[in-house]
């Protein structure tokens, strides 16, 4: 067996060739990594922008304190589009969150917020109305989730689920038309 040791050019060019492309194949993931890092923090911006609309933060007090909105009164208010528009957009935070768009020190700028909302009574009366009304027309339930994640953080007693359970607990009230 006999192997030749004569060097080319062509060989040469061939492999100044291979490194040009694999430099300029790294150069350009570095850039395309880099553009996409400032066009998640362009969109965590916005979301952020969102956050601190007046009607957002006006809606995020009255879960923060506890306050009472949930009444017979509330279905077909004003009030009850700037909740549902607010729950709306965190049931967004949550779905990317749980998508993996964000990563824990990302979600932590929304943790708070999500938290309170998902811990407080009266959004657990309204998802308790809401949820037996979507399931007896067949249709999903709007703030998937919200209560998924309220679920996965043991914020949600499971009686919510339980239709019945405006008859044996007075944090629940029957607002909306179902069948028992």
């Amino acid at each position: 067996m006999r192997f030749d040791n004569t060097f080319y050019i062509s060989d040469l060019l061939g492999i100044l060739t291979l490194i040009t492309i694999l430099v300029g194949g790294l150069f350009a993931l570095y850039k395309w990594n880099k553009s996409m890092r400032i066009k998640r923090a362009d969109y965590i911006k916005s979301l952020i922008d969102i956050n601190n609309k007046e009607m957002i933060l006006e809606t995020f007090s009255l879960f923060d304190y506890d306050i009472k909105w949930y009444d017979n009164s509330f279905h077909g208010s004003e009030k009850e589009q700037k909740i549902d528009f607010t729950l709306t957009y965190f049931d967004y935070i949550c779905y990317l969150n749980k998508m993996g768009v964000f990563d824990k020190k990302t979600f932590l700028l929304f943790k708070y917020q999500v938290d309170a909302i998902v811990k407080n009574r009266q959004v657990h009366d309204y998802f308790y109305n809401l949820y037996h009304y979507s399931k007896s027309k067949g249709i999903e339930f709007s703030y998937h989730y919200l209560i998924e994640y309220a679920i996965k953080h043991d914020c949600i007693n499971k009686e919510l689920f339980d239709k019945t359970s405006y008859r044996k607990y007075k944090m629940y009230h029957k607002y909306l038309n179902w069948i028992d």
